[in-house]
């Protein structure tokens, strides 16, 4: 069961999938997420490429379409192709954490 905070992190980032969602095809599905760069410092950059990216989209719509990223696949974001560099992280409050790296 979510906290009042999980929900609440969850309703924002589907308001921020509004205004800055992009369109992210695994395979032939396709789900609306949200595109960022981390901080060079992050932890979760450690051995990753230089160029790596979060990707965040919501749980509940990759289950919707039967969507189970893992390190390896690929997603095309807004018409560019990226392998995901780790198994990605689902976060209480509904949201999923894919990091990811332009495709070579």
């Amino acid at each position: 069961m979510s906290t009042a905070q999980q929900t609440a992190l969850a309703e924002g980032f589907t308001a921020l999938l509004e205004v800055a969602g992009v369109a992210c095809v695994f395979g032939t599905k396709t789900v609306q997420g949200v595109l960022g760069q981390l901080k060079p410092d992050d932890s979760r950059l450690l051995g990753a490429p230089d160029r790596s990216a979060l990707l965040c989209v919501l749980t509940s719509a990759l289950t919707a379409q039967s969507i189970a990223p893992k390190r390896g696949g690929v997603v095309t974001v807004d018409g560019v192709s990226f392998t995901i560099g780790r198994r990605p992280d689902a976060q209480p409050s509904g949201i999923m954490e894919i990091l990811i790296a332009p495709t070579a």
